[in-house]
This record gives structure tokens, sequence and C-alpha cells, in this order.
């Protein structure tokens, strides 16, 4: 009803407006350009304020405050995130890219929670067309999700990201430190040296190197 009321308003509206600048022979013209231009602009509301749509927006508004604001605001919209991320989730044709964004900025924020049941997603519908990085960030996700600990499932991970990626410093980084916990020294140190070759700050490399000298002293003991 509200449609067809916005509809007969810009009917109305346009049809006056033509109204001032017509001649006999354009009236005709006119009611049809009119109706038109109508039907146009009230289907495009129509689309935009469905209430799918509308969801949508409220939901992604919900996740632009949540990731922007303050802890109290945060978890205010915190129930819009869940049902967004519900909503991708049960989304049948979503794309990587969809899910990736929201990851990527839940990660950022240290909701891993939320985070690992979208890289979750990703990987199950898209494995085969991810980059060894995307991989590499669901095994980081999914490690600090469960407290910081490796399992068979992050291994396999970080093995499959560094056939894909055999470059990636953090796929190094967590791999060496998956060696580490086996009691695979040299491993470790393998892996570290080599990560510490395609770090980008200085910090980061005197930091891995730092520990990579404190495993060869645990080594040697």
């Amino acid at each position: 009803m509200i449609f067809l009321f916005f509809f007969l308003v810009l009917f109305v509206a346009f049809l006056a407006l033509f109204k001032r600048e017509e001649s006999s022979n354009k009236t005709k013209t006119n009611l049809i350009f009119s109706f038109f231009i109508s039907v146009l602009i009230t289907g495009t509301y129509q689309i935009i304020l469905a209430p799918d749509n509308m969801n949508l927006i409220n939901q992604k508004m919900a996740l632009e405050a949540f990731l922007t604001g303050n802890p109290e605001t945060k978890e205010l919209n915190r129930e819009g995130v869940n049902s967004l991320v519900t909503t991708l989730l049960d989304k049948e044709d979503v794309q990587a890219g969809e899910l990736y964004i929201v990851a990527k900025q839940l990660k950022n924020t240290q909701e891993y929670k939320l985070s690992s049941k979208l890289f979750d997603k990703i990987y199950k519908n898209f494995s085969q067309d991810l980059d060894g990085d995307i991989v590499t960030e669901y095994a980081q996700v999914l490690y600090i999700e469960q407290g910081r600990k490796f399992d068979k499932r992050v291994s396999q991970l970080l093995s499959q990201a560094l056939e894909k990626s055999p470059n990636n410093p953090l796929a190094l980084t967590l791999k060496g430190l998956y060696e580490l916990e086996q009691g695979n020294f040299s491993t470790t140190i393998d892996l570290w040296n080599k990560a510490v070759l395609y770090l980008n700050s200085e910090k980061e490399k005197n930091d891995l190197k730092a520990l990579i000298e404190t495993v060869k002293k645990r080594k040697n003991q």
C-alpha cells in the first residue's frame, strides 16, 4: 500500500511538472512518460526497501558500528553482527569475497570465534581457489580461537598454505612454532630462518632472530 501511495504522488508530481510546458500535441506523450518514470523510481525504492535488503543494510550498519565503536557500542551491535554472520553462512550463492571481507574485519578486531565461522565457510566452498595467504589466515584464526593450541586441522592447513605459498612468513612462523611444540628444534630453526627473509619490518625480523637464538640454546642443552 505504501508503494502505491508513493507511485501516485510521483505520478501526479511529474505530470504537473510536464504540464507547465506542454502543448496540446504533447499531452499523451507526457502522460506516458510520467507513468513510466514513476514506475521506475517506485520499483527502485521497492527493491531497496524490501525486507531482506533492509535487514542486510541494518546488519552492515551494525557491523560498521561494531568495528569502529567503543566497547559499549560494540556490545550494543553484537546481535546485529551475529545476524549478519548467520545471513552470510546461510546464503546459498554467497561469494568468497563477501565472506572474506567480513571475516578479515572480525579477525582484525580479535573476534576470532565469529571470524573462524566465516573462514570455515570460505574453505569448505572455495578451497581449490584459495591462495596460501588466505589459508594461512584461516589457520591463524583457528589457532588463536582454540586458545593458541595446535591440532591436526591447524597443522594440515599450515602445510597446505605452504604448498600454495612457500614463502609466506606467517605460515612459516606458525609452522615453526608447531614443530617446536613437537620437539623438532632443527625444523623450527630452518622454518624461522626462512621466515626472517620475508618479514617486512626490522622489528619483526629482530624479534624472530632472538627466538631462533633461544631455540638454538635449548637445542644444545
